[in-house]
């Protein structure tokens, strides 16, 4: 996830006030994604607050306790879709929509790409489950035939069987680029 902290330091220049809402520190990539942000120059991480439901519920009520904790939050990280539904509610009931940045992972829902063109989400990676079952499938079906696949399979690849390059990260000038699911 160095690729979206990069992205998010290109989007959100200078200093950020950097708030982080993220599942459990056991799954995976959580502690990579804090590093990556912590290692970018400009952010200082305030806080991780941890989702359990990995809702909008949660993704509101976290918000609403970060912006009161932290009033001078900059930037929120989020790991789902659904978390960044409830940190943009948050925000425009702050009236701070738009002007606090959110990047995450998770880009791809109707919701998401709407608030991405929109510019409530500033930068996320694309998640598209169909895209894991249709190169998953496929990579079944080429071990089923004999046809070797590479040991990572890029999931940008639109379902295609090829090597891992970096995530899609979509931004809202490259919002259009993607049908949401």
């Amino acid at each position: 996830l160095a690729a979206l902290a990069q992205k998010c330091a290109q989007e959100a220049p200078g200093p950020q006030q950097v708030v982080m809402i993220t599942g459990p520190d056991a799954l995976s990539g959580t502690a990579e994604s804090i590093a990556d942000f912590k290692a970018i120059p400009n952010f200082t991480v305030s806080e991780q607050l941890i989702s359990n439901n990995f809702d909008t519920a949660d993704g509101l009520s976290l918000t609403q306790t970060a912006l009161l904790s932290h009033p001078h939050t900059s930037l929120i990280y989020t790991d789902y879709g659904s978390i960044s539904a409830g940190v943009v509610t948050a925000l425009q009931h702050a009236g701070k929509a738009g002007k606090v940045k959110i990047c995450g992972v998770a880009g791809g829902t109707t919701a998401d790409i709407t608030d991405l063109r929109a510019g409530l989400i500033t930068a996320e990676v694309v998640n598209d489950p169909k895209r894991f079952v249709t190169a998953s499938l496929q990579s079944v079906l080429n071990a089923w035939n004999g046809i070797p696949s590479p040991r990572v399979v890029d999931l940008n690849s639109a379902g295609k069987v090829v090597p891992y390059t970096e995530p899609e990260i979509l931004t809202q000038a490259t919002a259009s680029q993607i049908t949401p699911y």
